[in-house]
């Protein structure tokens, strides 16, 4: 195999791995997107306050400042006119018949007492029965919302559902296409991976190598000094950083991340816009223009790789 011929499949190979690449995270997104979409967070609902029965309201307003204002008054008040009842009662005077009167009175001021408590949560009962109204009506908006809401949810999950599947078997074939390629036995299997194919590139369409014994020596001289990075997560953490030494690698993955960036925009944007009309617009999805955008690219590829036959 000649340079010429060497170089266009070393092309052709970095084609289909940017293309895996792109697509591989292409389909992340939009597995997580359904995902979210099929389980979409809800409005809460508001929790009705808890009522028993007027007891224990009036259980819990003995307990507030106001309910133990009236208590300790009311209790004082009694204890001071049975204190002079029993003065009255066993005092010299014993034939006046005014001493009752204060029994009375100190019985007055209980039921007066236990009326003004009762008075106070009835009142209450009535504010949180109106409350509880106000919340059941809320509360049956927010279903309705809701309701309405997950549906939208659910039609946009079913149109990234749509784009993934076709998406996914365009992924399988790229994946197949670059295996094909790969099982050609032109590349070493050590080196058949995104990073080491755009070094070995580099190497011989810059004159550096002329064929690929010596491009590989050269990529495991820059690797043993530190020179090129081969893991992708770092690469794609350190993209910025390798754009002196591995140049060709790094024009690869930032074209590849605007590609996914776009093609992501564009699967969701389109989804909330026609998912109302998904029985309509199956022959419309984002995936399917992404794939015939690089058909004739695709069968190119193929026609290529038969060429490549007369060589290995």
């Amino acid at each position: 195999m000649n340079r010429n011929t060497l170089i266009e499949y070393l092309k052709n190979v970095m084609y289909l791995e940017q293309t895996c690449y792109e697509e591989e995270r292409v389909l992340n997104y939009l597995s997580n997107q359904k995902n979210a979409y099929y389980n979409p967070k809800l409005q809460k609902e508001e929790e009705e306050n808890y009522i028993d029965s007027l007891w224990t309201i009036v259980g819990c307003e003995l307990e507030d400042e106001f309910g133990l204002a009236v208590t300790a008054v009311t209790a004082v008040l009694a204890i001071i006119f049975w204190i002079i009842y029993f003065v009255k009662a066993h005092g010299t005077d014993n034939g006046t018949n005014d001493k009752y009167i204060y029994i009375i009175i100190s019985i007055c001021i209980i039921m007066f007492g236990i009326l003004l408590v009762f008075s106070k949560a009835n009142d209450k009962l009535k504010e949180q029965k109106q409350k509880n109204k106000r919340i059941r009506n809320n509360n049956e908006k927010i279903r309705e919302k809701n309701k309405s809401f997950k549906n939208e949810c659910t039609r946009i999950a079913k149109r990234l559902s749509m784009e993934y599947d076709y998406l996914e078997k365009q992924y399988n074939s790229t994946y197949d296409l670059l295996n094909s390629y790969y099982a050609k036995g032109i590349i070493y299997y050590k080196y058949r991976d995104i990073a080491c194919v755009a070094s070995i590139l580099e190497y011989i369409e810059s004159g550096r190598a002329n064929d690929l014994p010596t491009a590989y020596n050269l990529l495991e001289q820059d690797i043993k000094y530190n020179n090129v990075i081969t893991k992708l997560d770092i690469i794609i953490d350190k993209l910025n950083d390798i754009s002196m030494n591995q140049y060709y690698l790094y024009d690869s993955i930032s074209q590849a991340n605007k590609n996914i960036n776009t093609l992501n925009s564009n699967i969701l944007s389109s989804a909330k816009r026609i998912s109302s009309q998904l029985d309509r617009q199956n022959d419309n999805l984002e995936s399917i223009r992404y794939v015939q955008a690089k058909d004739s690219r695709n069968l190119q590829l193929i026609k290529d790789l038969t060429f490549y036959n007369t060589f290995y």
